[in-house]
């Protein structure tokens, strides 16, 4: 599990701004991840941050009005779709 104390202000900066935050244990039994689903979508980085075309290969930001998370915090359940 993460240990979300490192970085607690972050996280703080995270919720207080409505963005929703997940950790994903790709590989893991009854995990399944498709990156793919954002990394097809257009890279809005160098809109946002000027100058940082060369991070695009390691930021992704992409706009996902046509995605929704279902997240259950007590039985550690997220979808997405």
């Amino acid at each position: 599990m993460p240990e979300l104390s490192y970085g607690s202000h972050f996280f703080q900066d995270l919720v207080e701004t409505g963005i929703f935050y997940v950790a994903i244990f790709d590989g893991q039994k009854d995990v399944v991840f498709n990156p793919n689903r954002v990394k097809e979508k257009t890279n809005v980085l160098s809109q946002i941050v000027p100058r940082s075309e060369k991070y695009t290969n390691i930021i992704h930001i992409a706009k996902t009005k046509d995605m929704e998370i279902f997240s259950d915090i007590v039985s550690q359940h997220l979808l997405c779709k």
